[in-house]
């Protein structure tokens, strides 16, 4: 009877209590035995809740349980304990959630329940310092503007962290602007912000003609390596008074005066034959070092007596004694190996006191000093000089010298020393007045 009476009473309240307090149909939607029946669970309610998790309905008929139900499910009021809250402070509005997005709207202002967010997606652009409201992907300033770069800021300036490059410079220039023709040629140089190609020239080493004073230098850029060299052949120790310096040659010129001697330089004789000899003595002047000097144009400069002497010494050959002559006195540059710009009349066929000036006695064949630069010495040959035999009334011979030697013709009439016999020639030019 108490079981029965529990079923009415729970009927009665059913078709009583909560009829009137639910609205809408107390019938359920489909039978028992049918799957469209079925119902969410309060289980599944609260698992949607806390994970998200899809409830389940049942696929079949209903059927009863075997066993009584377990602790499963959960209560109405634990339902409501994980139901969102509503929460006007914090909760997001449509403007604060990306456009295209959906959430659940906590806010009791009218924007409750499910909501699609509206904020629009923005971009930075280099054109514009402004920055719309929006949402912005994460970036760096470098993307959005590539011009955002060392090289485009100036030196000592940086801007957004980016320091600008060392080379960027202001380079305007009003009252003194380089112009092409002030810079190197090749060379690159930037003036009010243009590139500007230089066309100066750069300078090479300039050589004077022999004796010339005064010379031209063309228009170029010269470094420190480079040279303006004035030329003159008489610029040697030989021909300036000694004690005198000319352009940083030191003078050993003792003569040049009446009132001053002569000097006679040694014979180059240091081995003693007999007491009160040559080489006893040894009296002279003594020979500057070094002697000679390779003027690497085809002469060769005798330190001793300022005379430029050619460097082959046997370039013409044996000749007679007026063909040597004539061949002396037109030898110019171009000729013998010659590169020293002289001309026609300044070289002669050499005198007799020249030739024996070269002698050194202390050697033979030849009778040179030791390491002289001369080339193509006949050894064992006769040499010409332009010095007539005052001795022979006819004229016909002239003072040749032995190279071997040092040794002088007599002009005795032999024929090594007839005008008419071919020996060798040797040209010179300079020397003193």
């Amino acid at each position: 009877m108490i079981t029965l009476r529990r079923i009415l009473f729970t009927f009665l309240f059913l078709l009583t209590g909560i009829g009137a307090a639910i609205a809408g149909s107390l019938d359920a939607p489909a039978p028992p035995t049918s799957s469209a029946g079925a119902m969410f669970t309060s289980n599944d309610l609260y698992n949607r809740l806390t994970s998200g998790a899809a409830g389940v309905k049942r696929t079949g008929p209903f059927a009863e349980p075997t066993a009584p139900p377990g602790p499963t499910g959960h209560t109405d009021d634990e339902i409501m304990a994980v139901m969102p809250a509503a929460d006007n402070s914090n909760g997001a509005t449509v403007g604060e959630v990306l456009s295209g997005k959906s959430f659940w709207g906590l806010r009791s202002d009218g924007t409750w329940g499910f909501k699609v967010g509206t904020m629009p997606v923005q971009a930075l652009s280099p054109a514009s310092m402004a920055v719309p409201a929006g949402y912005y992907a994460a970036t760096n300033l470098a993307t959005v503007d590539p011009d955002l770069v060392s090289a485009n800021i100036r030196s000592g300036v940086s801007i957004f962290g980016v320091n600008g490059k060392g080379e960027v410079v202001d380079t305007a220039e009003v009252a003194n602007p380089a112009g092409a023709g002030q810079i190197l040629a090749g060379r690159k140089a930037f003036v009010n912000g243009a590139a500007v190609i230089g066309t100066v020239a750069t300078g090479a080493n300039v050589s004077g003609g022999d004796g010339l004073k005064t010379f031209v230098i063309p228009d170029g850029i010269y470094s420190t390596a480079t040279t303006a060299t004035a030329n003159d052949a008489n610029l040697i120790s030989g021909n300036i008074k000694s004690g005198a310096t000319i352009f940083g040659v030191v003078g050993s010129y003792a003569g040049g005066g009446s009132s001053v001697p002569i000097p006679v330089g040694k014979t180059g004789q240091t081995i003693v034959f007999q007491a009160g000899d040559d080489g006893t003595w040894q009296k002279g002047v003594l020979a500057p070092s070094p002697r000679f000097t390779d003027n690497l144009n085809g002469t060769v400069t005798d330190n001793a007596t300022g005379l430029i002497w050619l460097k082959n010494a046997n370039c013409f050959g044996a000749q007679n004694w007026s063909t040597a002559i004539t061949l002396s006195n037109t030898l110019a540059s171009g000729a013998c190996g010659l590169s020293d710009g002289s001309t026609f009349g300044q070289w002669r066929l050499s005198n007799i006191k020249e030739l024996l000036s070269l002698i050194d006695y202390a050697h033979t064949v030849p009778a040179l000093p030791t390491g002289h630069p001369f080339s193509n010495v006949a050894s064992y040959g006769w040499y010409w000089s332009s010095t007539d035999n005052h001795g022979d009334v006819s004229h016909n011979t002239a003072w040749p010298m032995f190279m071997g030697n040092g040794d002088v013709g007599d002009g005795g009439g032999g024929s090594v020393v007839n005008k008419s016999s071919s020996i060798y020639m040797w040209p010179v030019r300079g020397g003193q007045l």
